[in-house]
């Protein structure tokens, strides 16, 4: 686990925050089922386990290291791949390529940290291994459908009526 503190923010987000509803799920080529992450699930439901093992390990690293600025290079370099090699083969294991792989994480971490904090969009772009705010946002509209800022407020307003819901029923 992790921690980010900040005096009056302070959060605890898991690595590999993949929280992929059923119904993001498609099927491919090949029979298996792609989650909205890239993930091959076979339909007997073999996941990770059936994974190569270099696949694996690329993916683990990737999710405990996706606050930093990470190359093709250094991945491969960890489990003794040339980095195309680990492309074709991450593509092939999983079916999205290692940079798809690692966007799709840092925007998963971004979508906790704007329902659960406080934190501004800087900061979240930040934490999440995004420096740059206008590049951050771009890609998070683009994958999400949607902006940091309107994703939030969608959130809150959710949360609001639910909570209205609640205590009208309540009465």
């Amino acid at each position: 686990m992790r921690s980010k503190v900040d005096s009056s923010r302070t959060t605890t987000l898991r690595a590999a925050p993949f929280a992929i509803a059923e119904s993001e799920m498609t099927k491919s080529g090949d029979g298996k089922m792609m989650h909205g992450n890239g993930r091959k699930t076979s339909l007997s439901g073999e996941s990770k386990n059936s994974i190569d093992p270099r696949v694996r390990i690329v993916m683990l690293f990737l999710d405990d290291n996706f606050q930093q600025h990470l190359r093709l290079d250094q991945m491969a370099d960890k489990v003794g791949l040339s980095a195309s090699r680990l492309c074709h083969l991450f593509r092939s294991e999983i079916g999205v390529s290692p940079e798809r792989y690692l966007v799709n994480t840092r925007l998963t971490a971004a979508q906790h940290y704007l329902e659960n904090t406080f934190c501004s969009v800087k900061e979240i772009a930040s934490l999440v291994g995004i420096p740059d705010v206008s590049h951050f946002t771009r890609t998070f509209k683009s994958t999400v459908g949607t902006t940091p800022t309107q994703y939030r407020k969608s959130i809150l307003s959710l949360r609001l009526s639910q909570s209205i819901s609640t205590a009208t029923l309540g009465q």
